[in-house]
Parts: C-alpha cells; structure tokens; sequence
C-alpha cells in the first residue's frame, strides 16, 4: 500500500510516520494522531535497556523500510534484522530471532490478539521520546494532481477548524488498531 500511494496517482494512505526520508515523497493532508513507540520483548527478564545506547547489545527486528528501520538506521550501529511485515516482525521476536522490537504502544494488544498470543507474549522494556513519538498523517502521493492535494489540505484544516477531526481521529486510531499497527 505504502508504495502504491508514493507512487500513484490520486491515490490517499493513512497512516503514514511523517519523516525526514519521506517529507518529499507525499503531500501531507494532516495528522491523524501521535504514535508512540516503545521496545518490546518477550523475554523482559533478560533485557536490561537503560538508555537506547543499550540496545545495540540486542538484536532489533524492525519491518523493512518503515520509520523505525530508518530511525535505528540513521542512528547507526544497532543489530537489525528486517522483516516484511509487522506479522513476520513478531514471529521472530516469539521465535527467539530477535531480542526486542519497536512497536507502536497504541496497537500491541490488538497485535497479540490478532496473532493470537496472549497479553503476557511481550513486555514493554524501553520507552523515550528518541525511540520517538511519530505523528501519523494522511498523505497523497506526489505523482497526483497539484490542485487535489491543495483541496484536500484545505478541507482538513475547515475539519479542525470546525473540530470535527475527532471523529475521524477515532475511527482511524480503530483501523490502525486491527491492522497490525503497520505505520
């Protein structure tokens, strides 16, 4: 989907980790909400992350191509083994390929129960505001039509105006839920 909407025309995504990497790729209509994003693992007993420092002794699983891969590889120097999907992402930290991942705090239970793992599969081990709070757009790819991004840019701001974005906050935050969290 990510690059169906990058590359496409007229073709809107949410939600979508607003990046330096990506701030060319999309027009960015407006933000749906802040993500935040903690390091979880399934062996917490084991897993001593004090600051993100300490992470580079640890095996990071991230999903390919998303804004925590390109966080972790900006900052160089951690372990990271990429994955397809946020699915492939937690069989590996269940199957013991990894140590810790990054996840979006908001969508771990609905992760676990749609992979079928109980509550207690993952821990939270480390949270700060460098592992990131995101904002989530709604984007529209740069192939698409100059004059549509400008409405729809237009119309988001007379939705905030208005404070009718709640509505649509909540019921993107329920889809973003029960789809894996893939940001």
């Amino acid at each position: 989907m990510f690059s169906q909407a990058r590359d496409g025309r007229n073709i809107l995504l949410y939600s979508v980790g607003r990046t330096s990497e990506r701030e060319n790729l999309f027009y960015w209509i407006g933000p749906l909400f802040t993500m935040e994003i903690g390091l979880y693992s399934s062996d917490a007993q084991r897993i001593r992350i004090s600051h993100l420092e300490d992470a580079r002794n640890y095996r990071i699983g991230v999903v390919r191509g998303d804004m925590r891969d390109q966080l972790f590889t900006s900052l160089g120097g951690f372990q990271l083994t990429r994955y397809r999907n946020s699915r492939n992402l937690l069989r590996g930290l269940e199957r013991g390929r990894v140590d810790v991942v990054p996840l979006a705090k908001m969508t771990v239970p609905y992760v676990l129960e749609h992979l079928s793992l109980p509550a207690e599969a993952i821990e939270l081990v480390f949270e700060s505001r460098i592992l990131h709070q995101a904002d989530l757009y709604i984007v529209l790819g740069r192939e698409s039509d100059p004059a549509l991004a400008v409405r729809l840019q237009q119309a988001w701001k007379r939705l905030e105006s208005r404070r009718q974005l709640e509505d649509i906050r909540n019921t993107a935050s329920f889809y973003m839920r029960n789809a894996q969290g893939i940001p």
